[in-house]
């Protein structure tokens, strides 16, 4: 180690030399000795000159050290401390370049206790030897400073601050980035954040949504930036744990002095200024401990490859300290289509699919437009390499090809090593030659550039990580777990909800439906630890519950994926019988369907007056998605034998996605008895409208299910209906509305409405 630092030392006074005025040999021999030999600058101190070896003096604190200079300033080197550079005006403050800062030596000891004040660290170090540093760390920020603050809606919008400590800053929000308005407020925090290399810029950004935490579009974020001074500007965004992620550079305008990156993060943000030779190396990462051991062959979710993934992940899962990756998860399991895949086939596949959109549409529209130089591509590369002390994603691009590797180390004859997924355990290299300022490609590839993964939001991979030390459930399929009722329960309360957990398999479960007794489906999200809720609308008796697990595939749409669940889970319900129960759910995500049902006085339950005053009962209104919503007739309601109760939907919000709503409405009379009736009706609603509302209102966000006409049991007849399948318009006449609208309600509803 000693040798290679010695070696990484001279390299270091190769490239510092140019901040030496006068190179001299043994500069120190003229000085006048006295009779042991020893001389004195006056300033340094007092030195003892080994003519037999140039360039090395004896420095009577300091010991044995390597220096290039002259008597008034020099640059010194001690395996100790790193370069060192100080002048007769200067010394005993000193600048290491190791510690990126300036030292104050304690003159008062001898080299064997010697100690520097670090003004970095604020404290007192007896070594400065970091040219093999650890990642920046951020911790205890304090509170930002607003700036400036907008609000902004789906549409988006702008803030651009010209004066201050962000003076040339301008924040930009696509249409698409906010789900509904919000406020977005610019501020800065006043703190330090020293890189490893580079120099600060001074800006450390924050970005607040108000509650959000990511966005559906990137934000653009513009920064002054002096191409003349230095090379490249490298932006990082900050994370929950205070490590620096690289962001996504999307433009550097040297002719007006800008660049410009994007995040899909609300966060703090900071930049580095970069040059050359901010250079330091020596990474531990190897390909045959911290990458994959499988080879990139892609799967069923990813027939291209999974390379985005397996570089992404490799890269999370050393910065996490997780240690060997390359010989963990290998055991088999039988995967989503029953073919035997290892664990790293799956966390590829998991990894990658998280990823899928964003290196489907987003990387390669950024890579054709943020065209860096090969010199400031190299120069970020290696500054991210160095300030995260991690691999970094280089994405390659050929006529119908895309890849991405792990840029890992360098060297001093301008090597970028890299980590290939498709030649696990190897490394490879591209070259950068100072002299011409180019940047090989690797392999057939033409194109290279970074991808800055700090931009974006995905699945959590501590949960992919997760589930792999789980054993995937021990099988690689999903496992759905119910956690607040026991297989078997007996319950009292019809509408239920259900609180759960899914490990995922082969790929990250995002919707669940619950299917009761085969026929009617209640669906949810599942976020991305797994977790979910879904309402349920039992019925008297058995229940048999069984799951159906959804996942994306490569464009992103919802395939079915299979699970664990052999035998379907049951719950007994016990409760009073009903007359009429009915049920609407829906299919569509983000959309708003409402459920109307008018007993024979005309008095209506809707999601502004939900029950009529013979008890009838409208148990929830679900404006964004799925239902379930339902109305129930008890026993020991009033109930009007003989008489028409009237069924229908109403389309009130597609919330401006411009997505239909296929419908699935289930009545069942005299639940509980021996007499029980079902009908079934589905349907697709297309035209939405958020002011034709009101009960008795037609037209085609409407649609009429049906009356039903409840007989009590001495009749010879149970029951009748006068529709049995949905009508596109309505056609019943309603002797009478109680149109008494619940202003909470409305309101409700009516935001939705001004949000779009």
């Amino acid at each position: 180690m000693l040798t290679t630092r010695i070696s990484l030392a001279l390299l270091g006074a190769t490239l510092l030399s140019s901040a030496v005025t006068q190179l001299q040999a043994d500069v120190f021999s003229d000085l006048p000795k006295d009779e042991n030999g020893w001389s004195t600058t006056g300033w340094i101190g007092w030195v003892w000159d080994d003519t037999a070896n140039d360039n090395w003096i004896y420095q009577d604190n300091l010991g044995w050290i390597y220096y290039q200079g002259d008597a008034d300033g020099m640059w010194f080197w001690r395996p100790e401390y790193g370069w060192l550079w100080t002048e007769s005006g200067a010394y005993p403050v000193i600048w290491s370049w190791n510690e990126n800062d300036w030292v104050l030596h304690d003159t008062s000891g001898d080299f064997q206790k010697a100690w520097f004040w670090s003004y970095r660290q604020e404290t007192w170090l007896q070594e400065l030897t970091t040219l093999f540093r650890d990642a920046v760390q951020v911790s205890d920020l304090p509170d930002p400073v607003e700036v400036d603050s907008s609000t902004m809606g789906p549409q988006g919008g702008s803030l651009t601050i010209d004066t201050g400590e962000l003076a040339g800053v301008t924040l930009d929000v696509p249409a698409g980035a906010l789900p509904d308005e919000r406020t977005i407020t610019l501020g800065y925090i006043d703190a330090d954040i020293r890189p490893n290399v580079g120099t600060a810029s001074g800006r450390i950004i924050s970005i607040d949504a108000d509650g959000l935490t990511h966005f559906e579009e990137p934000l653009a974020v513009t920064i002054p930036f002096n191409a003349e001074q230095d090379i490249i500007a490298v932006p990082y965004y900050v994370d929950e744990g205070g490590l620096l992620q690289a962001c996504q550079v999307v433009d550097v305008d040297e002719a007006n002095g800008t660049l410009t990156y994007e995040t899909f993060h609300a966060s703090v943000f900071t930049d580095f200024l970069v040059s050359l030779y901010d250079l330091i190396f020596g990474q531990d990462y190897q390909p045959g401990v911290n990458g994959f051991q499988v080879v990139n062959t892609g799967s069923s979710y990813n027939p291209g490859g999974e390379c985005f993934g397996m570089a992404a992940f490799a890269q999370w899962y050393y910065r996490h300290d997780h240690g060997d990756l390359y010989h963990s998860y290998m055991g088999t399991y039988s995967g989503d289509g029953n073919q035997s895949v290892r664990g790293q086939n799956i966390i590829a596949t998991r990894a990658h699919t998280a990823l899928t959109q964003k290196w489907s549409s987003y990387v390669p529209r950024v890579q054709q437009t943020a065209a860096l130089s090969d010199q400031q591509l190299y120069a970020t590369i290696t500054n991210v390499i160095a300030n995260t002390d991690a691999p970094t994603i280089l994405y390659l691009a050929r006529p119908g090809a895309a890849h991405a590797v792990l840029a890992y180390d360098f060297d001093a004859d301008g090597k970028v090593y890299i980590n290939d997924p498709n030649v696990p355990g190897a490394a490879n290299f591209i070259t950068y030659n100072d002299s011409t300022h180019v940047l090989t490609n690797y392999q057939s590839y033409t194109t290279t550039g970074h991808i800055g993964s700090g931009s974006f939001t995905y699945e959590s991979f501590q949960n992919i990580y997760q589930d792999a030390e789980d054993n995937f459930s021990g099988s690689g399929l999903a496992q759905v777990a119910i956690i607040n009722y026991t297989d078997g329960d007996t319950v009292t309360d019809r509408n239920i909800t259900l609180t759960g957990n899914i490990q995922s398999g082969q790929a990250l479960i995002e919707k669940l439906t619950v299917m009761l007794n085969g026929t009617v489906a209640y669906s949810t999200g599942v976020d991305q630890n797994g977790d979910f809720t879904v309402a349920v609308n039992l019925v008297e008796g058995l229940n048999e519950l069984t799951f159906k697990t959804e996942a994306k595939d490569s464009n992103g749409n919802l395939l079915e994926r299979p699970n664990t669940q052999i035998a379907p889970f049951e719950l007994n319900l016990d409760t009073l019988e009903s007359v009429i129960l009915v049920t609407l759910t829906w299919t569509t995500d983000q959309t708003d369907v409402d459920l109307y049902v008018t007993d024979p006085t005309g008095d209506t339950s809707w999601y502004s007056d939900k029950t009529t005053a013979d008890g009838g009962e409208l148990d929830f209104d679900d404006t964004d998605g799925y239902g379930p919503e339902h109305w129930t007739l008890a026993t020991t309601d009033t109930v009007r034998w003989g008489e028409p109760y009237n069924v229908r939907l109403h389309y009130y919000s597609a919330h401006d996605t411009g997505l239909s709503a296929p419908y699935r409405v289930t009545v069942n009379l005299y639940e509980g008895s021996d007499r029980v009736e079902t009908y079934n009706y589905s349907g697709t609603l297309t035209v939405d409208s958020s002011s034709n509302d009101a009960p008795g209102s037609t037209g085609s966000d409407w649609v009429t299910i049906g009356s039903f006409t409840p007989v009590q049991a001495t009749s010879p007849n149970a029951a009748t209906s006068d529709a049995t399948a949905p009508q596109s318009a309505t056609a019943i006449a309603h002797p009478q509305f109680l149109e008494v609208v619940d202003p909470a309600a409305k309101a409700r509803k009516d935001a939705w409405q001004s949000a779009e």
